[in-house]
């Protein structure tokens, strides 16, 4: 995969995140709640709640994934946010 590309609305989108203020907090109950029912009611080998800033797949929740954050130019999510419906 070569690098992303950014969406029109990416400056929007980052924008809304930093209000957020999400990334690098400590793990919550009802995020790590959704990803361990994830992880059994599909039998999921690796479950991943991430939000994605500008460099990087930041992993609010994870099961079976060690790392904490992906380089966006890793992440397939940063393709997913360019398809269009």
């Amino acid at each position: 995969m070569g690098p992303a590309l950014f969406p029109t609305n990416e400056v929007e989108r980052l924008a809304a995140l930093r209000r957020y203020a999400i990334l690098d907090t400590l793990p919550e109950a009802t995020f790590e709640g959704i990803a361990d029912l994830a992880h059994q009611a599909f039998s999921a080998p690796i479950v991943l709640i991430s939000f994605m800033d500008l460099t990087r797949q930041w992993f609010k929740a994870r099961r079976g994934f060690e790392k904490e954050q992906i380089g966006r130019d890793l992440s397939f999510c940063a393709y997913a946010i360019l398809a269009r419906a």
